[in-house]
């Protein structure tokens, strides 16, 4: 998941992204594994709202859920229980490596 969701990820231009910058996100997940639009959120994150580029990374990853090239997630179908509530850690210097 975290592969195919890193080739989704794209940071707005100029926006400097640090390693060890996380932020988790959650989002409720339909069977046909396609994300919620109105569920995703903000869990967490170590980037200080006083970053200027806090909006755009944070928003980034909620982006990424809905990228058309990520519609449906590959998640196992037979396992809906596990991920239809799903938080997933988006850790820059992870997603750059894929």
């Amino acid at each position: 998941l975290i592969q195919q969701l890193s080739s989704c990820w794209s940071a707005q231009a100029g926006a400097v992204i640090k390693e060890g910058m996380v932020v988790k996100v959650s989002a409720n997940i339909g069977r046909d594994r396609i994300v919620f639009n109105e569920s995703i959120r903000i869990v967490d994150t170590n980037i200080s709202k006083t970053n200027s580029f806090y909006g755009p990374i944070t928003e980034s990853a909620m982006r990424t859920l809905l990228h058309p090239d990520c519609i449906p997630l590959k998640l196992p179908e037979s396992k809906y229980n596990l991920w239809k509530n799903l938080t997933i850690t988006f850790d820059y210097s992870i997603m750059k490596r894929f």
